[in-house]
């Protein structure tokens, strides 16, 4: 006839004998989920159950042979009127399609279980929040507290009041010992200055002493030379002169009481 005669090869394999069916198993599925193979035709290739193999998809899938090499999903009831969820997608460049099968109530059972999770989770949070807060106000803050009353005693003239520790972490034990040695030296140096205010206090008392003494002596001395000098005037008087020579015994007595009054 003229036409080239073709050649057919035909052959014939098994998912099991080339892998395919473990393949198929590794992929993970509910519990109650079922994972099978059609063609194009929708007759299942591959089913767990292998009474199910050879005989057409179930038809309250809503599933033609058209839509087997698109991928999708959909919800459907099965014959006990449980809720389902269908999963398709095209294997490869073939006619052929995977087909999963899944309860509805076992894919939002992990989303209750993680909704149930939550408020405990929040509360694990919230319990450590507040722990945190609070060993941090053990070790802080009222650590603070305390050095900052201190600190106050220090300022009103308790330099010993920042001497024992108050606690907490380590740097405010360091801020601690820093206000100490400074309240130590605030002491130190008015000790010193009430040494020298002292000293000078009593090197100008001694001054005073010094200078009222060698007044006194000299205001002494001078009285007695006076009184001296009258005596003499009374002896030197003439004996007419009586009334002149009672008025410098007078002014001599008077002379020597101020002298007494001065020795005393």
């Amino acid at each position: 006839s003229g036409v080239a005669d073709e050649v057919v090869l035909v052959g014939v394999f098994s998912l099991e004998g080339c892998g395919g069916a473990g393949v198929l198993a590794s992929l993970g599925v509910g519990g109650q989920g079922i994972l099978y193979l059609v063609d194009g035709d929708g007759n299942i290739v591959h089913h767990p159950d292998k009474s199910q193999v050879g005989s057409n998809i179930p038809t309250e899938l809503g599933i033609d042979n058209a839509e087997l090499v698109e991928a999708g999903a959909g919800l459907y009831q099965d014959s006990a009127g449980r809720d389902m969820i269908l999963a398709r997608a095209p294997v490869g460049q073939t006619t052929w399609a995977v087909i999963v099968q899944e309860p509805w109530g076992d894919l939002l059972s992990p989303i209750m279980r993680y909704s149930m999770i939550a408020p405990i989770i929040v509360l694990i949070v919230a319990v450590g929040a507040f722990l945190i807060i609070y060993l941090g106000a053990r070790q802080v803050l009222q650590p603070l507290e305390e050095l900052g009353r201190r600190a106050s005693k220090i300022a009103w003239g308790d330099f010993s009041a920042a001497r024992d520790p108050v606690g907490g972490i380590s740097e405010i034990e360091e801020l601690r010992v820093t206000l100490n040695q400074m309240a130590d030296r605030i002491r130190a140096y008015q000790a010193a200055m009430h040494s020298y205010v002292a000293a000078v206090t009593r090197a100008q008392e001694e001054e005073r002493l010094r200078l009222g003494h060698e007044l006194h002596d000299d205001t002494v001395q001078s009285l007695i030379a006076i009184s001296q000098g009258l005596e003499r005037a009374q002896h030197d008087l003439p004996p007419a002169a009586e009334d002149l020579r009672e008025e410098l015994g007078t002014l001599r007595e008077l002379v020597n009481s101020t002298i007494d009054e001065l020795r005393r």
